[in-house]
């Protein structure tokens, strides 16, 4: 017997909008694996989605005053308007995930936070010094974008990797908007599964 996820669940927020969701099940593991098993880091906690970016940043700031590794993405619901949804961080386990969920959710701003499978990113940037990865957030973040910085390593941690990562995709294609945008912007990225 193990826990696992037989998928998303759609589920609608008091904004109107559609996102997915995923819950955890006990039963005989098959030999198949999703996605988010081949994945070194495919959860993340979703804490909220707002209309406005202000509103957005002052969650998202609060959030990173509590130690929290808080990032938002925008999503389009259509052509001329978009919603913008705050994460926390990226995990390799589905318990983990939970146990930052539970401690989230005991914030005001995180008491609706829920356990995501998000497995894709938009990668801008993988360095062995982490002051470059400091200074290309700064410059993300001057371009009105969130990223965040996402530490990976061998397993000595001899050789650490400092990655700057946008969004948090559950498909690749869900990343397009923001992908356009980064061209306009003339960052270099690449799609990646952390």
């Amino acid at each position: 017997m193990s826990a696992f996820s037989l998928g998303p669940i759609n589920v609608k927020s008091k904004f109107g909008e559609r996102f997915d969701a995923e819950i955890e099940l006990t039963a005989k593991q098959s030999e198949k694996k999703s996605v988010a098993e081949t994945v070194a880091a495919p959860y993340v906690v979703y804490v909220s989605s707002h209309l406005d970016v202000p509103t957005t940043r002052r969650v998202v700031n609060e959030l990173r005053r509590k130690g929290l590794s808080a990032y938002s993405s925008p999503i389009p619901i259509d052509d001329k308007r978009k919603i913008y949804r705050v994460y926390v961080g990226r995990y390799n386990s589905w318990d983990l995930a939970r146990e930052v969920t539970k401690q989230v959710r005991k914030l005001s701003l995180g008491k609706y936070a829920i356990l995501a499978s998000a497995p894709y990113v938009l990668e801008s940037g993988n360095f062995t010094d982490e002051q470059k990865a400091r200074e290309q957030i700064k410059l993300l973040r001057k371009k009105m974008l969130s990223p965040f910085l996402f530490i990976t390593a061998d397993k000595n941690f001899s050789q650490p990797r400092f990655r700057v990562l946008l969004g948090a995709f559950r498909q690749p294609e869900s990343a397009s908007k923001l992908s356009e945008q980064l061209s306009t912007l003339d960052i270099p990225f690449t799609i990646d599964q952390p």
